[in-house]
């Protein structure tokens, strides 16, 4: 199967400037996104295959995450990265977690 491309362009004029986790077929991409005002974690559904169906349909875009659920999201992905689960991209693991701590958003995550 090919790699996946994700998009550069999400809602708002916001661009994505760091893939997170790059997830794979049915699973969902996480990327750091910014608009020059603002920075803000997206999800999307990866593309999905006749036997890997999403529950939302045909959407793939970005869909930006205010910053108190990428607490949480940070937090599972730190989890991830610790165990060495393949997917997490540790330069955009170390944007996201920047931003986090600059928002405050780092301390929530680890309250979780």
């Amino acid at each position: 199967m090919d790699p996946i491309t994700h998009p550069v362009e999400g809602p708002n004029g916001f661009r994505l400037v760091a893939l997170v986790y790059t997830g794979g077929v049915g699973e969902v991409a996480v990327g750091l996104l910014e608009n020059g005002r603002h920075t803000m974690l997206g999800l999307r559904w990866c593309p999905v295959t006749p036997q890997v169906q999403s529950w939302q349909g045909e959407e793939t875009g970005w869909f930006l995450m205010p910053y108190t659920f990428a607490s949480a999201i940070g937090r599972s992905l730190a989890q991830l990265l610790a165990t060495g689960h393949e997917g997490v991209d540790p330069e955009g693991f170390q944007r996201m977690a920047r931003w986090l701590s600059e928002v405050g958003g780092l301390d929530d995550a680890m309250c979780y």
